[in-house]
């Protein structure tokens, strides 16, 4: 049945907006915060691309390309340049994801206008932008990340409250997968409710994204590492700063 296989499709893809066109090159890579990393000069210069980074287990970088935020974390070696591209394919996957749910919501929309013409060009739709979302998916990755990190907390606190006992205190559960390289995604986490009804909550926010702002009005934004910031209209949010580590999205406002 096209319904179910729509809500299967549905359930399998994340949230993301339209992939807009990005086939710039490289260009210039800035650290925002190199974390210690060894053989990344300090300053606000360009680095070269292929500078090759080795990074401890401890260890978190944040760079800034043209094209895409990203963050190094955990035991590798990796250039620059072969950060940045693959941080790049999975920031594009992301977008795919979005625009293939976005598909789902017109052709489920279809379905109940009861249009068969309608709902043949809605699936349609949707069906190719699911294919072009099927790739494998970082976030995975990152959701394994936060389960050892409750289960870890959780653990804790299990231990805490447990009465003195001889020896040592186990160790606590954690990851030995290393991250890699990964964009950060910028979304809009909420907002008021004439905002929302103008832009869905959930997107990824680009750079070519403006969000305006009436009097009043307020959204937040959250980023995939945990930053957060709240807007108040009038004005509008776009993305055309410089990333810095207090606003790595290198919003401006006004």
């Amino acid at each position: 049945m096209p319904f179910l296989r729509a809500a299967v499709l549905a359930a399998a893809l994340a949230q993301a907006a339209p992939l807009a066109a990005q086939d710039t090159p490289v260009g210039s890579i800035i650290a925002i915060d190199a974390g210690g990393a060894p053989g990344v000069p300090p300053g606000d210069a360009p680095l070269d691309p292929a500078t090759r980074l080795c990074l401890a287990k401890d260890q978190v970088a944040l760079f800034a390309s043209d094209r895409v935020t990203f963050q190094i974390a955990g035991e590798a070696c990796v250039t620059l340049a072969e950060a940045e591209a693959e941080a790049f394919a999975n920031q594009g996957w992301a977008l795919r994801s979005q625009a293939a749910e976005e598909a789902g919501e017109r052709y489920s929309a279809a379905l109940d206008s009861g249009d068969e013409g309608a709902q043949d060009r809605a699936f349609e739709e949707y069906r190719e932008a699911s294919e072009a979302a099927g790739e494998t998916r970082w976030e995975d990755e990152i959701a394994r990340s936060v389960e050892e990190q409750r289960a870890a907390r959780d653990y804790a606190e299990k231990i805490k409250n447990m009465p003195p006992a001889a020896g040592p205190v186990p160790s606590w559960p954690t990851s030995s997968t290393p991250l890699g390289p990964r964009p950060i995604i910028f979304r809009l986490a909420s907002g008021s409710p004439s905002v929302l009804a103008r832009f869905p909550r959930g997107m990824i926010v680009q750079p070519s994204t403006a969000l305006c702002l009436t009097g009043g009005e307020q959204l937040t934004i959250s980023s995939s590492i945990g930053q957060s910031a709240t807007y108040t209209g009038p004005g509008c949010l776009k993305r055309q700063g410089k990333p810095t580590r207090e606003n790595i999205g290198a919003f401006v406002f006004g």
